[in-house]
């Protein structure tokens, strides 16, 4: 898991997002909603300081 969170921090935050969304449905599957609405919620935190 740390590797995958250094890869996204090397990345511009379009391709970084555009994964993420990729990512959703397996998010969701695995986790279920609990999962997905942690996911958004680290995601708008994030764009707080990351502009």
């Amino acid at each position: 898991m740390d590797e995958t969170v250094a890869l996204f921090g090397q990345m511009r935050r379009s391709e970084a997002l555009d994964i993420l969304g990729r990512l959703a449905p397996t998010l969701a599957a695995l986790g279920g909603s609990a999962l997905a609405g942690e996911a958004v919620r680290a995601v708008r935190d994030a764009a707080r300081w990351w502009p």
